[in-house]
């Protein structure tokens, strides 16, 4: 595969002008525990609460578990409050609204974390290399196609003055304007009741075809 050279000091350039496709936000890992009813949902964390156990949680009916992994800036503003004060292990106290019930375990805080220049390199390189290619190929075919001469066969290029025969659906006595059918056959239909009488459709197709002839 081509390959276009990528110096350092242009990968590093375009690192730190893009440090934010190398940069991962904060995030939060946890529970959502969500019950049908307050009752079974406080059941369930007062199981989870004395065994520590993950599976306590499922074994009251009606209650679900998800785990989730979400930047902070995407946990809704209710969740980012219930978690504020909460440590890792902990669940926060029930929240309820017209959708339900449901209460957050914290399982982790992960930091945000930037991937570091050396690590980022070969990701900038493949960048760099595949618009440097892509910028050589577009010169390349502009300059091509400014010395190149073009050639079409007349009998790949339609003639528009010539008519073509109608086809289609025509109504049985309405007539059709004369049109040269030399070299065409007439393909007739069964005629069909419509509106305002009788209806048929009408196909022409050509009685031979012959090869489109090579350019020299």
């Amino acid at each position: 595969m081509a390959h276009a050279r990528v110096g350092v000091s242009e990968a590093a350039d375009y690192y730190k002008d893009h440090i934010d496709a190398f940069t991962t936000p904060a995030r939060t890992r946890f529970l959502l525990v969500q019950g049908k009813d307050a009752g079974s949902l406080k059941a369930a964390l007062a199981a989870f609460r004395s065994s520590g156990a993950r599976s306590d949680l499922t074994g009251i009916g009606g209650v679900s578990v998800e785990e989730m992994t979400l930047p902070e800036g995407n946990l809704p503003q209710a969740w980012r409050e219930a978690l504020r004060s909460v440590k890792p292990g902990e669940a926060s106290s029930i929240l309820s609204d017209e959708t339900g019930n449901a209460a957050l375990i914290l399982l982790e805080r992960r930091g945000e974390t930037v991937l570091e220049p050396a690590k980022a390199y070969a990701r900038v390189e493949a960048i760099l290399s595949a618009d440097k290619l892509e910028q050589a190929f577009a010169a390349w075919l502009t300059k091509a196609l400014a010395g190149a001469r073009i050639r079409v066969h007349t009998a790949l290029v339609a003639d528009s003055q010539t008519p073509q025969p109608p086809h289609g659906i025509f109504r049985k006595g309405a007539g059709t304007p004369g049109w040269p059918f030399s070299g065409n056959r007439r393909l007739g239909a069964p005629f069909f009741s419509g509106p305002g009488g009788l209806y048929g459709l009408r196909l022409w197709r050509p009685e031979k075809s012959s090869p489109v002839p090579r350019l020299p």
